[in-house]
């Protein structure tokens, strides 16, 4: 599609050109008699957030309520299921242990530190995703899972996670599974942090 630059009115040779067409708004050009075609890179850029940003899960429009969430996402009702029978560990601890840490969001990760309190600088810790996983204690349970290239911003990934860090937690720190305030206590200080 070509579109032809009009002339401003009471405008010179020199002066403000907008682009004429009935489909866009006016755009300036300062180049008279110009053609306009749309630019590729610009299509191309415009596609890709299109299309990434297609790719990102909302988060529950109600994370406080579980069986809400349910209802919303069948697909998480169904990995929250898979993990508990993987590793014993409840459902609603689970849960609750993701809506703590992320609140549900896929790419949640720590605010970043601030150099001379302006300039974004390095974040906290290298938590991220879902469960809020750190890096070392994710290189773990990848090669416990024995999953195909998991990734901590998938919440079926994150479920298994939390679960696997669970039942690690009751076999390691002797925790009863069920017991939801000693499970997060080592949870988000860590094993050595709870000892």
């Amino acid at each position: 599609m070509e579109l032809r630059l009009a002339r401003a009115p009471g405008k010179s040779r020199t002066g403000i050109f907008f682009l004429t067409s009935p489909i866009t708004r006016p755009m300036i050009s300062r180049t008279p008699n110009t053609l306009i075609k749309p630019a590729p890179v610009a299509v191309c850029v415009c596609l890709a957030v299109f299309l990434i940003s297609g790719c990102m899960t909302p988060p529950p429009k109600a994370p406080e309520n579980v069986c809400g969430i349910f209802d919303e996402k069948r697909s998480w009702y169904r990995a929250a299921q898979r993990a508990r029978d993987r590793w014993k560990s409840p459902v609603g601890i689970t849960m609750s242990f993701i809506y703590q840490e992320s609140g549900f969001r896929a790419n949640s990760r720590p605010e970043r530190q601030r150099l001379l309190g302006v300039i974004p600088w390095k974040r906290k810790s290298s938590a991220k995703g879902y469960a809020q996983a750190i890096d070392a204690t994710w290189k773990k349970y990848v090669k416990d899972a024995g999953d195909w290239f998991p990734d901590r911003t998938n919440f079926e990934d994150a479920v298994d996670f939390v679960g696997w860090y669970n039942y690690q937690s009751q076999r390691n720190l002797g925790i009863s599974r069920t017991d939801a305030k000693s499970l997060y206590l080592a949870y988000h200080e860590g094993w050595r942090g709870y000892r």
